[in-house]
């Protein structure tokens, strides 16, 4: 039982040979005094990213734990953390970092786990990253320079965000709590901000000041390239993140209406500044109808136009 893994560490790699390399070296590099896996997964890569990480199993077969595919899981609609990673880990805590994100700090692992050791209220913990673009630090996430609690309402407003504000690569997670997947969180289709939602609702989400990672933006392949410039795959995702934050509103017994009416709105505006609303005139009817009602109550007609978009994209789904 001694030799378990505290920690288990979740990488999600794919068509990743030009990065996933930083982020081996980041895992094998900690300075932990308690046993940690990697759980590398490996999406049937196209590229060279299989064989590197094969390199990585062999000089430190007791951390990294892989799994090769030899078909593309994503493809076929798996949820990668969900139905495989996840299953495979076996530590208290789960540390995330995806393929293309890289560790910068050492003690990072050993930092977090300390504090949460120390303080079992404590869900999750993350830290500011440098953000990469063209492999060049473009900008830092530090949002605080001291350690503080984050509140339920401020990562529901600031939480995701493509990870400028929590950045994926920062999180480490009670594996008890990353488990759960209340039906809002299956809806959405990222990953970190319902974990960090979900974090919070039961215990603390814990800031520490010190940049321990990497986060690249907007290379081939990334989730920000992926949305850029694709009007259709853009406004799905705004249309699945406003059903979850309705769901997440029903969950919470409306205790964070008013926050979760805010986000809803943000993620209008998002639709209208992207041009997405013109991807179907039923959208751009919702929309404007909306618009139109907005001087009555902003807060109750979010909602109702909100459940109106819920309903278009189940009539989407369903064809």
């Amino acid at each position: 039982m001694n030799n378990l893994p505290l920690v288990s560490v979740l990488c999600a790699a794919y068509n990743h040979e030009k990065y996933i390399e930083d982020a081996l070296k980041g895992f094998v590099n900690q300075e932990t005094n308690f046993p940690f896996e990697v759980i590398v997964h490996d999406d049937a890569s196209t590229d060279n990213t299989a064989e590197i990480i094969k390199e990585y199993e062999k000089k430190y077969p007791e951390i990294i734990k892989p799994i090769y595919q030899k078909e593309n899981q994503y493809s076929r609609n798996v949820r990668i953390t969900k139905d495989i990673l996840l299953p495979n880990a076996k530590g208290k805590y789960v540390a995330l970092c995806e393929g293309d994100d890289f560790w910068i700090d050492k003690q990072k692992l050993q930092k977090q786990v300390n504090y949460m050791e120390n303080n079992p209220d404590c869900n999750l913990t993350i830290h500011p990253a440098n953000i990469i673009t063209n492999e060049k630090i473009v900008q830092q996430t530090r949002y605080w320079d001291k350690e503080v609690n984050l509140r339920v309402e401020f990562i529901i407003d600031k939480g995701g965000g493509g990870g400028i504000i929590i950045p994926t690569a920062s999180m480490v997670v009670k594996r008890d709590i990353a488990v759960q997947w209340p039906k809002w969180r299956v809806t959405a289709d990222i990953g970190d901000y319902p974990l960090q939602i979900l974090s919070a609702l039961t215990g603390t989400v814990h800031y520490l000041p010190d940049v321990m990672c990497c986060y690249r933006q907007g290379h081939a392949g990334s989730w920000t390239s992926r949305r850029s410039g694709n009007k259709e795959y853009l406004a799905s995702h705004v249309l699945k993140m406003i059903k979850m934050q309705i769901e997440l509103n029903d969950y919470t017994n409306d205790k964070y209406q008013s926050t979760i009416s805010r986000k809803i709105f943000d993620y209008f505006q998002v639709l209208k500044k992207e041009n997405c609303l013109q991807v179907d005139n039923k959208l751009l009817k919702i929309y404007s109808d909306m618009e139109s009602e907005l001087v009555k109550s902003q807060e109750k007609i979010i909602f109702k136009f909100a459940g109106k978009l819920s309903n278009y994209q189940k009539s989407k789904e369903a064809k």
